[in-house]
């Protein structure tokens, strides 16, 4: 995906400035670049320069005193139709900017979607370790209400049965 990209904005800046080069501006000079590439940057591989719009090559002949003909939107047209023409992409192949960019719009949104997918099954999985954790150790309330209850019953018939134990002790020492 990030030679895609990478291979996507070269295009942009490699057919922009080679179209640019053909027009002229509106003082009659040969167009210039107006973007710069730069691979080692990947936050900003691709930037505007800073000309101003009089010096956009957008017309497409020169005028006989040198200047650029107001009016003339020839090269303004090719840049236009430059969506169109084929390049080729890295890991994309040889398709049209637009393409390009539809393609690598449908590769982000399938990872999201695949990413997404993912992560709900992983959320379905630890959900279900949880669960099982907590019935194999975890209390159950209910469970040792009923156990106390139990006890409290044992307990009360031990202390019967001793209360008893006392009584015949306590009559067996008063016949003597």
């Amino acid at each position: 995906m990030k030679d895609s990209v990478q291979g996507m904005a070269e295009s942009v800046a490699k057919l922009f400035n080679d179209q640019l080069a053909k027009g002229y501006d509106l003082n009659g000079n040969s167009g210039k670049p107006l973007f710069t590439f730069d691979p080692s940057n990947p936050a900003g591989m691709l930037q505007v320069t800073d000309l101003k719009p009089e010096e956009l090559a957008l017309s497409g002949i020169q005028a006989d005193d040198g200047t650029g003909v107001p009016g003339n939107g020839d090269n303004l047209k090719a840049l236009i139709e430059l969506k169109n023409q084929k390049t080729d992409i890295p890991g994309l192949g040889n398709m049209s900017l637009s393409e390009g960019a539809a393609a690598i719009i449908s590769t982000i949104g399938i990872a999201s979607k695949q990413s997404k997918t993912e992560m709900e099954a992983a959320s379905t999985v630890r959900d279900q370790a949880q669960n099982q954790r907590d019935n194999l150790s975890a209390v159950n309330q209910d469970e040792e209400a009923i156990n106390l209850q139990i006890y409290m019953q044992a307990y009360q018939s031990n202390m019967k049965v001793i209360s008893t134990g006392n009584q015949i002790f306590s009559d067996l020492l008063g016949m003597f």
